[in-house]
C-alpha cells in the first residue's frame, strides 16, 4: 500500500522508516551529536588558551618589574662596574653610551673592541675610563684618560 508522507509517495510510515538507512552518530536534525572527545578537545582548547594568556600577562609582568628592559639606570652601570673592578675611584663618574661603535674606533684607539651601547665610565679627577658592555656583563677596557679634568 503506497501512502504519501511528507510529499514522500512509498510505502507506508512504519515501512519507510525500517527501509531508510540507518545514520549512526546523527540526531534527529541531522546534525551530528558531540561527542565526549570533540567536547574534551574543546576543553584543552580553552584551558591552552587560558594558558597562553596567563603567561603573556606575567611576561608583562616580569618585564615591568625590571624596569621594562630599557636601559640602565646610572646607578645601576655603577653597581655592575663596581662588582667587577676592585679598585673604583670615589668620584662619580660621568657616563656616556656609545652609540656608533666603528666610527669612535677610528678617532681613538681606546674604543677598540667597543660595541654600541656599551657605557664609557669617565673618572675625571683620577684620569680613569671604563668601557663596560652591558650585554656581556664585562669590562671592555679600562685605562688612563689624557687631557680629562
Amino acid at each position: 500500500m503506497n501512502k504519501s508522507i511528507n510529499g514522500i509517495k512509498g510505502p507506508d510510515k512504519e515501512n519507510f522508516l525500517d527501509l531508510a538507512p540507518k545514520q549512526a552518530g546523527k540526531t534527529n536534525n541531522g546534525k551530528k551529536a558531540g561527542s565526549p572527545i570533540r567536547q574534551l578537545s574543546k576543553s584543552k582548547k580553552l584551558i591552552a588558551f587560558a594558558l597562553v594568556g596567563l603567561l603573556a600577562i606575567a611576561g608583562v609582568w616580569l618585564v615591568a618589574l625590571r624596569g621594562g628592559g630599557g636601559e640602565l639606570t646610572n646607578q645601576q652601570v655603577i653597581d655592575k662596574v663596581s662588582s667587577l673592578v676592585t679598585d673604583l675611584p670615589t668620584e662619580t663618574p660621568t657616563i656616556a653610551t656609545i652609540e656608533d661603535a666603528e666610527a669612535i674606533v677610528q678617532t681613538d684607539a681606546f674604543y677598540t673592541g667597543s660595541g654600541n651601547g656599551d657605557k664609557v665610565l669617565v673618572y675625571p679627577q683620577s684620569k680613569r675610563a671604563i668601557i663596560y658592555s652591558p650585554d656581556n656583563n664585562t669590562i671592555v677596557k679600562d685605562g688612563s684618560v689624557s687631557g680629562a679634568q
